[in-house]
């Protein structure tokens, strides 16, 4: 399986991490430390999947996903967060396509990262 990924996130160590642990099972992985850098990434190349933090300086990842659902309804939507999912959920049960990790299960964002690209590449 072959898709582009991106991930969002004000953490370099992390996303560099995230990255390595993505780059054998992504054609590309596409890295933004925000949420504008993010917008860009998805205007200028195929993504197939986000994975974001959804707490970050000036866009949180909850602004980002309803930005980017404006143009781009279907793109699925990870949030790898370290902070409470209810309250995530809570902002966002009105949209599909998306899926709420807490960190660091990494096992389960691969999960979701495989099956999000096979399902929209």
């Amino acid at each position: 399986m072959k898709g582009n990924l991106l991930i969002v996130d004000d953490e370099p160590m992390l996303t560099d991490s995230l990255k390595f642990i993505f780059r054998h099972i992504c054609e590309n992985v596409f890295i933004a430390e925000n949420g504008q850098d993010a917008i860009a990434i998805i205007g200028q190349h195929k993504v197939h999947c986000v994975l974001t933090d959804f707490q970050m300086p000036s866009m949180s990842g909850l602004e980002l996903f309803k930005t980017v659902r404006k143009t781009h309804d279907a793109l699925p939507f990870i949030f790898f967060t370290g902070h409470g999912s209810e309250s995530i959920l809570h902002d966002l049960r009105d949209f599909k396509n998306f899926e709420v990790i807490t960190k660091p299960s990494l096992d389960k964002v691969q999960d979701q990262v495989k099956r999000f690209i096979e399902h929209t590449y």
